[in-house]
C-alpha cells in the first residue's frame, strides 16, 4: 500500500510536527491575548483556545498512533478532524450568508431613508 510507505509516514509525521508547532505558537499567542484586560477578548478567544487545545490533543494522539502503527486510530482521528473541518466551513458559510443579508437590509434601509 503506497499510503503506508516509510517515506509517506515520515513526511506525514514531519507535517504533523510542523502543525503541532504552529498550534503551540497560536496557543501562546491566545494566552497572551486572554491575559489582556479587554472586556470582550477573553470571551472571543475562550472558544478558540478550547478548539486549539482539542486539536492539539487529537494531533498528539495521532502522532502516537502513527508511531505505533495503529492505522484504525489514525483513520478515526482523520475522520473526526475532517468532520470538524466541514462543520467549521458550514458555520463560516452560514455566517457569511447572514452578513450578506444584513448588508442588503442596511442598504435597503439607507436607500429608503435617502428617498424621503
Amino acid at each position: 500500500m503506497e499510503s503506508s510507505s516509510p517515506l509517506k509516514a515520515s513526511t506525514t509525521l514531519e507535517e504533523l510536527r510542523q502543525y503541532n508547532n504552529l498550534l503551540q505558537a497560536e496557543k501562546q499567542f491566545l494566552e497572551y491575548e486572554v491575559s489582556c484586560n479587554s472586556e470582550m477578548l477573553p470571551q472571543i478567544t475562550s472558544r478558540r483556545r478550547n478548539v486549539v487545545f482539542e486539536e492539539r490533543q487529537y494531533l498528539e494522539s495521532y502522532l502516537k498512533a502513527l508511531q505505533s502503527g495503529d492505522k484504525d486510530t489514525c483513520l478515526g482521528i482523520e475522520t473526526e478532524l475532517h468532520r470538524r473541518c466541514l462543520n467549521e466551513k458550514k458555520k463560516a458559510s452560514e455566517m457569511e450568508s447572514l452578513l450578506h443579508s444584513v448588508r442588503a437590509e442596511v442598504h435597503r434601509i439607507l436607500a429608503h431613508s435617502a428617498s424621503k
